[in-house]
């Protein structure tokens, strides 16, 4: 017998008989990480006795955080020569079909980077598959092979054949699965004949071994290089540095090898590859069947090449391509300015910067009207500049992996650190490989940096250096800002009746978060604020703007430079409490003020338009937009100016995204929409009497 179907691991549960041979080896034997739900891990008994699974758990560790959320398994036996599977159970058909334990447990619900473990009673790790802070697994089935049926605390990717998304082939069974015969880099039998990394980077924009659809060589190549960098987290393979230059600017001497796994090698080690020369998404690369490498020996590691404009570069996105592949240096001459300071990039999903070649990339619309062609022609130069900074495996919100005292300084304890990174500095020295995906060159950096790294061509200063104008004289200051997702009511905040939490994940990152807030609102020194992003539950002593205002003031000593909150009555009920709100989405509005400058005369409410229309379904009748988009409401307070006649109206505003999407973005043409970007045949509107 070599599966184990829900009925029999509840009889062997049950016997009182059962008991773990001398010979089990209980170890993991497949993972799967498909599309959506379709998450499996089968456990195996190798054993010639059958085995309950008392202390045992099945874990996951989210992002390789080091910490494990656990699923009990005491209540779990496994016959001998037989396998358990556990699958999520929103996992499709075929999945299901396979699974003896289907489960909704937080431990079936992972991605590529959240390492799997079984543990024992004491949380102690027996068996792992993945490591910590690396993307080992993502859109992949892994199979472990005959010759590693045993337990191994680290994870071993040798041990384990790689199987395309959702190939659930051997799931379910104990099956003998052989590895592949060693890589002997010959051709059979003879030495092969290599091809170098610069005839393969061709002086193009892509390989001149590729001509079009599938974007990949049916012939497999013979590359020999050194390794300058490996990538074990964002991507999973090596970078290969040609043994020898041929001194021409217009060819990369660089080569990204795709292993599929992630390989135990390190910079200076020379290896033999074979593969298929591929342009994957614009990237130029090696794809590798199994482990078609082979280390052969080892010499100096590669030096960083400094990053050159040359005169004939049509433009920078031209420059980067002659390096591709590379490991490169970016010299302070090259002059590559922060345009996005360090933080999530929601395309890549991950933490990263952006860079910009001799300017800061502003948004098209700072200058040009929307959709205008000056505005296009912005966007399309702002492409051409572009350098993403990706750090080697995923980062963690508020680390700077190659920056590693980012925040950590404040030598005149004056509550800012001057380990920072502030948009229009030159950054310099730091040094990575070039690869290419999502339409966008990216630096994989490989060394570290410190804050002598940077020119600080617009340094902080202590005030603001405001112009000689008569506006500036006044004796009153406005101003705005984002608290982006100030969410008090998981820390014992009245309850947001709108929406679940957006904001800090737990209490250690609200009080940073908060922290955070009053010291740039205490910097700010504004008689008026207006806030974005606060959580929209009431204005109760409980409330988030209620709270924020009230930490705020036990930072100001001078009573009279202390702040109140502007509230509505929204349900017209006379008392202003927590169950008034500002519009209905969990996030709102607000406006503090400090009542010795002004005095609040009226607290006005805007209604921003919103759209109701029909329903659109898709073929299966399923909603696909129901119809109803709005914008959040205007709080638009009027106040008196104290020592003067003067009136004067705040109107704070946070609109929806440009992202967000309306009606005629689902409906089909023929209904009054436009052509819609959905993964269906057709869309219907429904109508309603």
């Amino acid at each position: 017998m070599t599966r184990t179907n829900k009925k029999q691991w509840l009889a062997l549960a049950v016997s009182s008989a059962l008991a773990a041979g001398a010979n089990a080896e209980i170890f993991i034997s497949q993972y799967v990480e498909g599309g959506g739900f379709n998450k499996a891990v089968e456990i195996a008994n190798s054993g010639d006795s059958d085995v309950t699974l008392t202390g045992y758990q099945l874990a996951k560790s989210s992002n390789g955080d080091g910490t494990w959320d656990s699923l009990d398994l005491s209540s779990y036996a496994i016959p001998a020569h037989s396998v358990l599977v556990f699958a999520n159970s929103k996992a499709n058909e075929a999945v299901l079909a396979l699974t003896s334990v289907p489960t909704n447990h937080q431990a079936l619900n992972f991605n590529g980077d959240d390492p799997i473990a079984l543990l024992d009673s004491n949380g102690q790790v027996l068996d792992m598959v993945g490591a910590m802070g690396e993307t080992f697994g993502k859109d992949k089935t892994l199979v472990r092979y005959q010759n590693a049926y045993q337990p191994s605390s680290v994870y071993i990717a040798q041990q384990w054949a790689t199987l395309a998304k959702d190939d659930l082939t051997g799931l379910g069974e104990l099956e003998a699965l052989e590895p592949p015969q060693a890589f002997q880099c010959l051709d059979n039998g003879n030495d092969p004949v290599f091809t170098a990394i610069q005839a393969i980077q061709g002086e193009g924009g892509s390989s001149p071994y590729i001509n079009g659809y599938p974007y990949i060589t049916d012939e497999q190549f013979f590359v020999q290089g050194v390794v300058s960098a490996v990538s074990t987290g964002i991507n999973q393979g090596f970078y290969l540095q040609a043994l020898e230059d041929d001194h021409n600017p217009l060819t990369s001497n660089g080569l990204y090898v795709y292993t599929q796994s992630n390989p135990s090698l390190a910079a200076g080690d020379v290896v033999c590859v074979r593969g298929q020369i591929q342009e994957f998404y614009g990237q130029t690369q090696l794809k590798l069947n199994e482990q078609d490498w082979v280390k052969q020996g080892e010499q100096t590691a590669p030096v960083a090449t400094q990053v050159e404009v040359l005169a004939s570069d049509e433009n920078f996105e031209q420059t980067l391509e002659r390096y591709e592949g590379m490991l490169v240096n970016l010299p302070q001459a090259l002059d590559m300015r922060v345009s996005r300071t360090f933080g999530y990039d929601y395309s890549a999903r991950r933490n990263n910067m952006v860079l910009a070649h001799e300017r800061v990339n502003l948004h098209p619309n700072q200058i040009y009207a929307a959709g205008t062609d000056e505005a296009k022609a912005q966007s399309e130069d702002n492409s051409l500049r572009r350098l993403f900074v990706e750090s080697p495996t995923p980062a963690a919100n508020g680390v700077v992996p190659y920056y590693p005292e980012f925040g950590r300084s404040d030598v005149d304890q004056d509550g800012s650190t001057e380990d920072y990174i502030r948009i229009n500095d030159t950054l310099f020295g730091i040094e990575g490989v070039i690869g290419y995906s999502y339409g966008d060159y990216r630096l994989f950096v490989t060394n570290t940096i410190s804050k002598d790294n940077f020119v600080r061509n617009t340094p902080r200063t202590e005030l603001p250096n405001l112009a000689e104008q008569s506006w500036n004289k006044k004796d009153l200051r406005v101003a705005t800002f984002n608290v982006l997702n100030y969410f008090t009511s998981p820390f014992g905040g009245d309850e947001n009746r709108f929406g679940s939490n957006r904001g800090a994940s737990n209490l250690g990152e609200f009080e940073v978060q908060q922290e955070k807030i009053l010291q740039a609102l205490l910097r700010l020194d504004a008689d008026i604020i207006g806030l974005m992003e606060i959580e929209n539950n009431g204005f109760g002593d409980n409330g988030a703007i209620a709270q924020l205002v009230n930490e705020l003031n036990a930072r100001v000593d001078n009573r009279k430079q202390r702040y109140e909150f502007v509230s509505v009555d929204s349900n017209q009920d006379g008392v202003i409490d927590a169950l008034d709100a500002m519009g209905s989405d969990a996030i709102t509005t607000g406006v503090i003020y400090r009542p010795s400058k002004v005095k609040l005369k009226q607290a006005n409410v805007i209604e921003m338009p919103r759209q109701v229309a029909p329903e659109v379904l898709d073929d299966d009748g399923k909603v696909i937009e129901d119809g109803k988009n709005y914008q959040r409401n205007t709080l638009a307070p009027t106040f008196k100016v104290k020592g003067g006649k003067e009136k004067l109206t705040v109107a704070v505003n946070h609109f929806k995204s440009k992202g967000s999407k309306c009606w005629e973005d689902a409906a089909a043409k023929s209904e009054g929409g436009k052509e819609a970007k959905i993964s269906i045949s057709k869309a219907h509107v429904r109508h309603f009497a």
